[in-house]
């Protein structure tokens, strides 16, 4: 299968993701107590109060019923069970309960498009870790040398292009990457962390800035996106939280 093959195939199984997405609908949020706090041309801006917290990314796509009335819009932004929503009509100046329904399938219609931008030259690591196309030897540890792992994966991260680290629970994985992020920082380079869960980039961002040591303020370890740690959103690292610092005059 070359690398033509399995994008198709790629794209072909988030077709059938988003089908089912947009078919299924999923439970809706309960909201309570919308307040229209503006109107323009672009849209209606609505102020929801959540009977439940929900965790909705920036921009998400959404649908909203209430009563009769129905429409679509995005997330602007949560904040707890505070929830701000730009939608496409007017549902009047107060809207006493409403059924919102997030449509999460626009991240694998994103991910289909990177998919189809992709050029040749750009999917060596892709390819590699597939194993469709050679990377760098593999070295294997002997059950011997796990004592000294964590020393070795840091070792050989910064010796090859592709590197698997795995371990149960409690072994010392986002240590490891932190200090991976630490050697990277060291050797005057760039190091992006991403995951599928938003507490997994905030318990490494802060084990990575603590193994850094700069302050804060600095941006030199910033994490973007919605954080759900306490530890992390109270830290200062936030994107939101150095913009304000340096740029009070935005109202962050």
């Amino acid at each position: 299968m070359d690398a033509a093959e399995i994008i198709t195939a790629l794209n072909e199984a988030l077709a059938e993701e988003i089908n089912h997405l947009l078919h299924e609908g999923g439970r809706p949020l309960m909201a309570v107590d919308g307040v229209l706090i503006y109107r323009g041309e672009a849209g209606f801006l609505y102020a929801f109060e959540l009977e439940v917290e929900a965790f909705l990314m920036d921009g998400t796509p959404v649908r909203v019923q209430s009563g009769h009335q129905e429409t679509r819009g995005e997330v602007v932004t949560v904040r707890g069970q505070e929830l701000t929503l730009a939608l496409n009509e007017n549902l009047g100046d107060y809207v006493e309960r409403a059924e919102i329904y997030s449509e999460p399938w626009f991240l694998l219609a994103a991910l289909q498009e990177r998919l189809r931008e992709a050029p040749e030259r750009n999917l060596k690591m892709a390819l590699a870790a597939l194993e469709k196309v050679s990377a760098r030897p593999r070295r294997f540890l002997p059950p011997s040398a796990a004592a000294g792992a964590q020393d070795e994966a840091v070792r050989m991260a910064g010796d090859r292009e592709i590197t698997f680290i795995w371990g149960p629970p409690g072994t010392g994985k986002t240590e490891t990457l932190a200090r991976i992020a630490r050697l990277f920082y060291e050797q005057g380079g760039r190091v992006l962390i991403v995951s599928h869960a938003n507490v997994a980039v905030d318990g490494a961002v802060l084990r990575a800035a603590a193994q850094i040591g700069e302050p804060a303020a600095s941006g030199l370890v910033t994490r973007c996106g919605w954080a759900r740690l306490p530890a992390l959103r109270q830290s200062g690292l936030l994107g939101s939280s150095l913009a304000a610092a340096r740029r009070p005059d935005l109202g962050v």
